[in-house]
């Protein structure tokens, strides 16, 4: 997050569009033997049902809330001592913490077993709903509110 940070200082800085690209796998257990490719599917239904949900929250531009919610997935569906979300957390610090964006599924896919799928975010003026992470000012807590609701 402090890298993230640093990076959207320098950009801000710089003054210049930046186009911020972030490469990692949703659910990350693969199949460890060789599949036909025209067999692959996603390695089971848990992980399908969170990388549903990654997609709902990226698709409808809840950036923080995906961010946050990857820490109940990280439990549940990915293998320990894998990247746990990083590069979600260094997407949500140098694009900013709201949820305020358009978001788009491009396309979405297994790979060997691990879901893996094409999204663009794009800044809106609006937010996406009123959710729980959805804060004016990220460093100081305004309340619970559903999240997940």
């Amino acid at each position: 997050v402090v890298l993230a940070k640093a990076c959207r200082d320098a950009i801000t800085a710089g003054a210049r569009k930046v186009a911020v690209v972030v490469v990692m796998s949703m659910s990350n257990r693969f199949f460890t033997d060789w599949i036909d490719p025209s067999e692959d599917r996603i390695h089971s239904d848990k992980d399908e049902e969170w990388n549903q949900k990654l997609l709902e929250f990226l698709g409808a531009g809840r950036l923080e809330d995906t961010a946050q919610l990857s820490r109940q997935i990280q439990q549940q569906i990915r293998v320990h001592k894998v990247v746990n979300f990083k590069p979600l957390w260094w997407m949500s610090g140098i694009m900013g913490a709201p949820n305020r964006y358009r978001g788009k599924v491009h396309a979405y896919a297994p790979i060997h077993g691990a879901g893996s799928a094409v999204i663009s975010l794009t800044p809106a003026p609006e937010s996406v709903g009123d959710k729980e992470f959805d804060e004016d000012d990220v460093d100081r807590f305004g309340g619970d509110r559903e999240v997940l609701g």
